[in-house]
This record gives structure tokens, C-alpha cells and sequence, in this order.
């Protein structure tokens, strides 16, 4: 690894800590409109490997099951637009009782 990769690396936050800041974002005090758009913008911007690597791990965020669902599907579309496998942490997400 040269240095530029290196510095690089250290300067841009990996795709699953992206991840983590925008669900963390979601599920904080504020409306979570933007949070859900910032991680909108960022499933649509990563390639298949990103992708892979940022939804590899589950949110450590606690989750309320509408927000749960929203960022699932979310995800759910950004796999099959990249054709990746959706995690099982993904698939494991209880369905809603009702639509919202």
C-alpha cells in the first residue's frame, strides 16, 4: 500500500462505519428524514464491494421496528440493483403487523 492509499484510508471513513453514522442518525432526537436520505445517497453511490463490506454487520443502533424496516428495505433494494446477497440480519427483520 502506498501512502497516498494509506492516507487516504484514514481520511475517509470505511462504507460500514458510513453505515453506522447514518443509522445512528436516524434513530437520534431529529426527524429521521435526513439520516434515511443520507443513507439513500450513499446506497445508491457505493459499488457491489462497498456495499458488501458496509452491510456485512448488523446496526449496533437500537432500532424502533417502523425505522427497522424502512433501512431493510432500503438495503434489501440496494442488493438487487447490485446484484449482492441480502445479509440475514437484513432477512431476519420482523415484518410490521400493519402497513405504515
Amino acid at each position: 500500500m502506498d501512502m497516498s492509499a494509506y492516507v487516504l484510508g484514514r481520511a475517509l471513513p470505511a462504507p460500514a462505519m458510513q453505515l453506522q453514522a447514518c443509522v445512528e442518525s436516524c434513530a437520534g432526537p431529529a426527524p429521521p428524514s435526513f439520516g434515511l436520505a443520507e443513507l439513500n445517497t450513499l446506497l445508491t453511490s457505493w459499488t457491489a464491494a462497498e456495499l458488501r463490506d458496509a452491510i456485512a454487520a448488523p446496526p449496533k443502533t437500537p432500532l424502533t421496528p417502523f425505522l427497522s424496516n424502512y433501512i431493510s428495505a432500503m438495503i434489501e433494494l440496494a442488493c438487487e440493483q447490485r446484484s449482492v446477497r441480502v445479509p440475514a440480519w437484513v432477512r431476519a427483520v420482523e415484518p410490521l403487523p400493519e402497513p405504515a
